[in-house]
Formats: structure tokens, C-alpha cells, sequence
């Protein structure tokens, strides 16, 4: 297993989206603010490309996707990198989200739409993390 540690916010972050406009939107908005970048549309792409990329910090991960959806993909985190931290952008319930939290399997949740206050909120959350 290889070991992703973080001593300041995250200068890596994998986003995990199946809507190609939003992956883009917040593949732009991230990148903006100097950090690396990598993409995915599933569950299943994100665990090829954490295995594959030692230098990812942090997820950024939808819940309700085709193949590996979200839920999984956090367990998967937990199991195999539980130092990489997550935060959940999703339409999914609230319900789902309060276990996730309450299990302390992700940071935070922010729910979709995502407005500008949602984002501006998203990106002081990703700020804020640490291993």
C-alpha cells in the first residue's frame, strides 16, 4: 500500500464526477487555485488512478454513479488510503450524506446545485485539509 501524506492543504486532487460539465466546471475552478488535477467519470477510473498516482492528496467525489458509485469508492478510501481525505458533491439525500459524516468517512458534504455560495464553501473546505 503507498502512503499519501499531507502536512498543509491538499496541492493534488482527484475529482470523481459523471457529469461531464460539472467535472469541467470544477476541474477549472480547483485548478485555478494552483493545484494538480485529475479527473474521473466513475468510481472505478478513481481507484486505477489512485493506485497508479501517489501524489493524490484529496477527493472530491459525487455519490450517485455509473459503475463504482461514490458510496463505494469511499469505502474503498477508507480501506485502502484512509489518510486521503474526501468531500462529497451530490444530489443523493441528505440522509446518506448525515451517515457518511457521522461515520467520519468524509470531511464534508455540499449539495448540488452547486451555487457560487456552495463552491466558495467547497474550495474553503478543500483549503482547510489536512492529514
Amino acid at each position: 500500500m503507498q502512503t499519501h501524506k499531507i502536512k498543509e492543504p491538499p496541492k493534488s486532487v482527484l475529482i470523481v464526477e459523471d457529469d461531464p460539465f460539472l467535472l469541467q466546471l470544477l476541474e477549472e475552478l480547483i485548478a485555478d487555485t494552483g493545484r494538480q488535477v485529475y479527473t474521473a467519470a466513475n468510481g472505478d477510473q478513481a481507484v486505477e488512478l489512485i493506485k497508479d498516482r501517489a501524489d493524490i492528496e484529496a477527493v472530491i467525489t459525487d455519490l450517485a454513479m455509473p459503475e463504482m458509485d461514490g458510496v463505494r469508492l469511499i469505502q474503498w478510501l477508507n480501506e485502502e488510503f484512509p489518510q486521503i481525505p474526501v468531500l462529497v458533491v451530490t444530489a443523493t439525500n441528505t440522509a446518506e450524506i448525515d451517515t457518511l459524516l457521522a461515520q467520519r468517512r468524509v470531511h464534508a458534504a455540499f449539495q448540488k446545485p452547486l451555487t457560487s455560495e456552495r463552491i466558495g464553501q467547497l474550495l474553503k473546505a478543500l483549503n482547510s485539509l489536512h492529514a
